[in-house]
């Protein structure tokens, strides 16, 4: 009787790419909580971001382009589906899609229903009138328009956002509003097995990469010659932003033909971490999401940069050293940081704002930061374990 091969041993957990994310979640984490936690500076409506008014030069840099940071995490999450498809028996190219839809629910759904239900619950036994709850919690001007739900259950948000909030919802407010990106990576992985088996091997994909590249230039030129008074707000749409997700699946397997490599010439790795460092710096800096134009083809041009980074990184053992640990934490737990941090503001405004800027955000990031440990451990891992035992796939 032949023996059964023996399962992988789980992955190991890789601390670069946590410090990568820490990257990406500071700066979103920035951008929301600015306009709060600078007294003089709250929104007169919610999800105004009044950040350019009297912040310190440095300050400003780190918060006003925030967003890319939500390019970076695409990227990140590309790399490591991939990384999880690659781990099962035949590779990613054969990869089982029952049990990777079972790890992906478990995974994505206990925290989300979670944050839903935080969100139901502040506005039926906590709603007032102020700005800050304006801000943080209010749902749309009718609470149970099916436009706004239906999308947000079946991951299609992003897809309403843009055709709903600016004619029918009214603002959207920052627990809601985040889940866009959370909706265009589920479109994604919906038929990514899928897309890998019909590939059949890594040469193939560069074909499909050079079509995501087309499909989000082409969708970005079709925004931008859109009206600005039509009542639509396309640039929330999907295929602006896959291209990303595709970058961090060429990572993946750029690293696993090329990590033997540079894991033996840390120069060459040490090269292209800086190289991808100074690249991200430069985009960040020198454009401005504000900006339609830069709204598109920055961030692309950021997670690249972060992509070259982690490149480099992922084959030095600088990065896994447990000095970097406590930095390593924010990008750890960046799913709960993401979902949960509009709670922290919520919470924390009436206390911190007015203080110096630099020393209130590193309150507020530690602040979110344990609320994200603290969810992932008590409630998402057990909650992960019992969807994947319900669905069969433990």
């Amino acid at each position: 009787m032949r023996a059964r091969p023996a399962p992988k041993a789980p992955a190991k957990n890789l601390q670069a790419v946590d410090l990568a994310r820490t990257l990406a979640i500071l700066p979103v984490l920035a951008l929301h909580a600015t306009p709060w936690l600078l007294a003089q500076n709250q929104p007169t409506t919610p999800w105004s971001m009044a950040h350019d008014q009297g912040l310190p030069e440095l300050w400003d840099h780190l918060q006003r382009n925030g967003a890319y940071g939500v390019s970076v995490f695409f990227l990140i999450s590309g790399f490591l589906i991939t990384r999880i498809l690659d781990r099962e028996k035949g590779g990613a190219f054969k990869a089982g899609w029952r049990k990777f839809y079972a790890h992906r629910a478990g995974r994505i759904l206990p925290l989300l229903a979670l944050d839903m239900l935080v969100g139901l619950a502040f506005w039926l036994f906590w709603r007032d009138d102020s700005k800050l709850f304006k801000c943080c919690f209010h749902l749309p001007q009718r609470p149970a328009d099916p436009t706004f739900w239906v999308p947000l259950l079946f991951f299609a948000f992003n897809w309403a956002r843009a055709y709903f909030s600016l004619n029918r919802w009214g603002d959207i407010s920052l627990h809601w509003g985040v889940l866009w990106s959370l909706a265009v990576e589920e479109q994604f992985y919906l038929f990514y097995p899928w897309i890998l088996r019909v590939l059949k091997r890594p040469r193939n994909l560069v074909l499909f990469f050079l079509g995501l590249l087309l499909a989000a230039g082409l969708w970005g030129w079709f925004v931008m010659k859109q009206p600005l008074d039509n009542g639509l707000d396309w640039k929330w749409g999907s295929f602006g932003y896959f291209d990303q997700i595709g970058m961090g699946m060429g990572l993946y397997f750029l690293q696993k033909q090329a990590g033997a490599w540079l894991s033996h010439r840390p120069w060459a790795a040490w090269g292209l971490t800086l190289l991808g460092l100074a690249g991200f710096g430069f985009v960040y800096g020198e454009t401005s999401s504000a900006d339609l134009t830069d709204f598109f083809f920055a961030p692309p041009l950021a997670a690249a940069s972060i992509g070259v980074a982690l490149l480099g990184a992922l084959n030095l053992s600088f990065f896994e050293s447990r000095f970097f640990w406590v930095f390593s934490l924010p990008g750890k737990y960046s799913y709960g940081n993401y979902l949960l941090h509009t709670t922290v503001i919520y919470f924390l405004t009436p206390r911190l704002a007015g203080g110096n800027i630099y020393l209130v955000f590193l309150i507020f990031a530690s602040a979110s930061t344990a609320v994200a440990a603290l969810s992932f451990h008590a409630f998402e891992v057990p909650a992960n374990r019992w969807v994947r035992r319900l669905l069969k796939c433990a």
